[in-house]
């Protein structure tokens, strides 16, 4: 009798079901003969496995053409299909994925649909109750049993978040979605998915699951700014397989951002959808991040929430953590951001110039063990848009970080960078570079790693945060003796 499921060998235990995986670094079907020796009762494997000499001959082997499908429907056996009895959205694009569904998610929970939030943060339950996460849409087994845990604790809605590696790995096949959103999709992950097409036909994949889920009212939200966006709303409209809404500054948006203006303290936008305007104040700045309010505004209203009743309560949202969070008010002004792709660093800088009365500072680098080719790219940018640029690390992982650092600037902005900008590899020496060289009226932007409270270095995770980092620059300047 089967009692679990498991893709992992050593977490196999009397009774589970065990569902050989091939990954990127290690494949499950080396592991049979373990999960035998642990209990297993059976093993999925993909068709034309041969079985492995010293497995026991009665122990079952069960073919399936995908392994990584099999496991997301079985998950969602094991748990009691949770996502069919939860009002469900998934958000997906290369920017904007957390801060929408973060937005979606404190809606949800104001306005009587207590939810689930999965992402890049980590899961929360409702108004109490979190879980640290390492993936952004965790993987088919832990994803079902939040949803079963969420059901528990007597929440009606979940918002994911639903990576291209999550797509392309099946890890959300099994999930009934009643909405889902694309932000936009620019360079990043193309280690994993070579070319940009087959990073937009992954992405794509959530509006086949959309399409094909059994939940009687599907609304696709589609931000039609982003060329991709624009694309793939017309591709669905011509399909008429669900409702589709486009959101966005264009003109011709269903969800138009009609106006918009900010400041230090905020920002202010009309959203006119279906003949009526809605005027939004927010605490969030930049056009990007009232991209992602008319996101959350379209995925709740998707769901069947009255507009009016949604708009009402987009200006009383919560800081997003490490989403241009500004970690010191005074001159100079800090903010620190997740922003870790050319087109969200520029977004970044783009909504500070707009703010900034004095010189706009950028500090950032970029990941080891990841798509080299955005390096310069980030550079270009940076020395674009910024008036001081410093060039360290960010999680070098298995790569030396001056090598990260000599591709940085190893493009066509990289002589300007070198003499008057600073390299310091250190990310802490150079976070207090920048914050040491800015003066009145500037401000600083730290890019990269916003939320995160790590550095990796080699392959061990090492406690670091850019907020902590500047609250003490500035905790042992205020000690110091006038």
């Amino acid at each position: 009798m089967v009692t679990e499921v498991q893709a992992s060998s050593n977490l196999v235990s009397p009774g589970t079901l065990f569902v050989a995986i091939a990954g990127t670094k290690v494949d499950g079907h080396s592991f049979l003969c373990e999960a035998a020796e642990r209990g297993a009762v059976a093993a999925v494997v993909q068709q034309k496995t041969q079985r492995p000499a010293g497995l026991p001959g009665q122990f079952p082997l069960i073919p399936v053409p995908d392994c990584k499908v099999a496991l997301s429907r079985i998950a969602a056996w094991r748990y009691g299909d949770p996502s069919q009895a939860l009002r469900t959205i998934g958000i997906t694009g290369t920017n904007g994925k957390t801060t929408s569904s973060w937005l979606v998610f404190h809606l949800l929970n104001q306005l009587g649909l207590p939810a689930l939030r999965t992402g890049t943060l980590g899961a929360a339950f409702g108004e109490g109750g979190s879980v640290e996460g390492t993936l952004t849409t965790p993987d088919a087994i832990q994803l079902q049993r939040l949803m079963s845990e969420a059901l528990g604790r007597n929440l009606v809605s979940c918002v994911m978040e639903v990576s291209s590696h999550a797509l392309d790995q099946a890890r959300s096949d099994a999930v009934a979605f009643d909405v889902a959103a694309f932000t936009n999709l620019t360079r990043d992950h193309l280690d994993y998915h070579v070319t940009m097409e087959a990073y937009f036909s992954a992405k794509r994949k959530l509006f086949s699951l959309l399409a094909d889920s059994s939940k009687p009212h599907r609304t696709a939200v589609i931000g039609i700014d982003d060329e991709y966006g624009a694309r793939l709303y017309q591709e669905l409209k011509r399909e008429s397989r669900i409702q589709t809404v486009s959101f966005g500054f264009d003109p011709s948006s269903d969800i138009c951002i009609s106006r918009y203006s900010e400041d230090m303290r905020g920002s202010s936008m009309s959203l006119s959808f279906a003949g009526e305007s809605y005027e939004v104040y927010s605490a969030f700045i930049g056009r990007h991040n009232a991209q992602n309010i008319a996101t959350a505004f379209g995925c709740v209203v998707g769901l069947g929430l009255p507009a009016s009743l949604v708009a009402a309560r987009l200006g009383k949202l919560p800081q997003v953590p490490g989403r241009l969070e500004r970690v010191h008010d005074a001159d100079p002004s800090v903010y620190v951001d997740y922003a870790h792709t050319p087109d969200a660093l520029e977004k970044a800088l783009q909504s500070l110039r707009a703010i900034t009365p004095g010189k706009l500072w950028v500090v950032f680098g970029c990941g080891g063990d990841r798509d080299g080719g955005k390096r310069p790219l980030m550079a270009d940018v940076a020395a674009a848009l910024a008036d001081g640029v410093v060039v360290t690390s960010d999680n070098p992982r298995t790569e030396d970080p001056m090598d990260i650092i000599a591709q940085i600037v190893g493009g066509q902005s990289g002589p300007g960078i070198k003499s008057s900008g600073i390299i310091e590899p250190d990310r802490r020496k150079a976070i207090a570079a920048a914050l040491a060289s800015a003066g009145a009226g500037d401000v600083i932007l730290i890019a990269g790693k916003g939320h995160e409270e790590y550095q990796i270095i080699g392959t061990t995770k090492h406690h670091f945060s850019d907020q902590e980092e500047v609250r003490a620059f500035y905790a042992t300047r205020s000690c110091l003796p006038a």
